[in-house]
């Protein structure tokens, strides 16, 4: 198994391929900007943001997944806003969990039913700290 993210598990089996690629990490800090007259501004450290990623996931039925379901199982974390775990190579990715800020999805290949086949999603997760 590659990872998991809550419930939904990124791997490659006989039965089915679900995994991610342009996976991108993303870490910064604040800054205040003071003004002083006639001389260079200083800058104030004033705390980090929450780290956020970026992935696409492929759903293809030619790869063992019911693509109306994945795409469910995505918004569904969405819109409840669950934090959730997002585990890579057995580690637990940042310092606590994530929850899901955006989906887009571009669907790809609709069957003559009008059944959504082939995907490709944008998944944009934000680092949930609650212990500071």
């Amino acid at each position: 198994m590659i990872g998991t993210l809550g419930d939904i598990a990124f791997e490659v089996s006989e039965e089915r391929i679900r995994t991610f690629n342009n996976y991108k990490f993303s870490a910064s800090a604040n800054y205040s900007e003071h003004n002083i007259h006639n001389k260079k501004s200083l800058l104030e450290f004033t705390g980090l943001k929450s780290s956020s990623i970026t992935l696409d996931i492929v759903l293809d039925e030619s790869l063992g997944l019911t693509v109306d379901e994945e795409l469910d199982e995505l918004l569904i974390l969405l819109d409840t806003h669950k934090p959730v775990k997002f585990i890579l190579d057995g580690k637990i990715q940042g310092w606590e969990s994530w929850v899901v800020e955006g989906v887009d999805v571009s669907h790809e290949v609709i069957n003559n039913k009008g059944r959504t086949i082939r995907a490709s999603v944008n998944v944009k997760l934000r680092e949930y700290v609650t212990k500071i």
